[in-house]
């Protein structure tokens, strides 16, 4: 049961990035029953951050919102640190864009400690742009600076230039807002020059 449902998850996974939602939902709830029936809390967690993710590129972002939380409780509950701190990330997201500041704050928050914790530099990273959107939408936007700041200092110290690229993107647009035109032309160039040479 536990391979078939790995490959589940697994078929699933490929189906939603070749945008076939239909058809990844059905290997994930398939997924979802083989775990289940074997007794694997864990996988059934992992599924369900993946439904999550399916059903957030879906704009189902209230069933999202209520899988991910699924998904959470089941990650504290086997102690799977890595999946908590990517879900808090995306139950962060969808709070944020709920306007739920204070919920995905706090979430934003465990996965950055989480990711210190386990040494996931990358995923440190993107806590720190999500808290930095996050802040930029609260109009707090030093602060938003700083998370920024500490974001694309850890893309260029793992070799992320896609995180890299986009958080520099972000800072000209926090940029333009507070009207520093320089800093935010400099910045849209260099966000430019780096997404284009990863494509």
């Amino acid at each position: 049961h536990r391979l078939s449902g790995t490959f589940g998850v697994t078929r699933g996974s490929i189906e939603r990035l070749r945008g076939n939602y239909a058809e990844a939902r059905r290997w994930y709830d398939a997924a979802m029953v083989l775990h289940h029936q074997a007794g694997d809390r864990r996988m059934e967690g992992r599924t369900l951050s993946n439904l999550g993710a399916l059903l957030d590129e879906q704009g189902q972002e209230k069933e999202a919102l209520a899988t991910f939380q699924r998904a959470l409780e089941i990650h504290r509950e086997v102690g799977d640190r890595r999946y908590e701190g990517i879900t808090l990330l995306n139950l962060g997201v969808q709070q944020q864009n709920q306007s739920l500041f204070t919920q995905a704050k706090l979430n934003y928050q465990a996965a950055l400690a989480i990711n210190r914790e386990l040494g996931s530099r990358l995923s440190e990273g993107v806590a720190h742009v999500n808290l930095g959107d996050l802040n930029r939408d609260l109009e707090q936007h030093p602060l938003a600076l700083a998370h920024y700041k500490s974001a694309l200092e850890i893309a260029r110290e793992v070799g992320s230039r896609h995180v890299e690229g986009m958080t520099i993107l972000a800072m000209a647009s926090l940029y333009q807002e507070q009207a520093s035109l320089e800093a935010a032309h400099a910045s849209y160039s260099e966000a430019l020059r780096v997404l284009r040479e990863v494509g």
